[in-house]
């Protein structure tokens, strides 16, 4: 799937494998996809837990869960952004714990139901757009004040196209 995805964009648009974007969104989806399936356990949740107990496992879950992709993705990105940027962000994990359910649950769910109404009722879809830009406009503050913290990023050198091979 996600070869097809970068297959059809590049049919579209060829020049978009020189695209920062196109690069770190691809390097972080394929670091997060390879990283998760080196760690799937074959052991199914224990369904016969309930109450408190079956909530917690579950928020504990998530919360591992949100860590481990952030973790991948930073991972997965890093050559690019010490060749793009000349750092590495170390305030990104936990920048990704609040923003990612933030975008991924509120943001881009509202934004595709924006553009299913507009089609249907323009108006319902401009009020939509605008509680996607409300949510959005939320995390841009987060973002803002983790980034301002000590140690927030590492700067660094600019990686050989060998010393990046070698890191893949």
């Amino acid at each position: 799937s996600l070869a097809a995805a970068a297959g059809a964009i590049l049919i579209v648009f060829p020049p978009s494998v020189f695209s920062i974007s196109f690069q770190l969104s691809f390097a972080a989806v394929s670091a997060i996809l390879f990283g998760l399936d080196r760690l799937r356990s074959p052991k199914r949740p224990d369904r016969t837990v309930a109450g408190i107990r079956r909530a917690f496992t579950a928020v504990r879950r998530y919360v591992i869960g949100m860590v481990t992709v952030s973790v991948f993705a930073v991972w997965g990105t890093a050559p690019l952004t010490m060749v793009y940027f000349n750092q590495v962000s170390l305030m990104g994990l936990l920048a990704n714990l609040v923003v990612v359910p933030l975008i991924g649950f509120g943001v881009v769910p509202v934004g595709l139901l924006a553009i299913c109404a507009s089609a249907l009722w323009p108006p319902f879809s401009a009020h939509l757009l605008a509680l996607a830009a409300w949510l959005l406009s939320c995390a841009l503050p987060v973002i803002d004040a983790l980034s301002r913290f000590p140690l927030a990023s590492l700067t660094t050198w600019t990686p050989t196209a060998l010393e990046i091979a070698c890191y893949y």
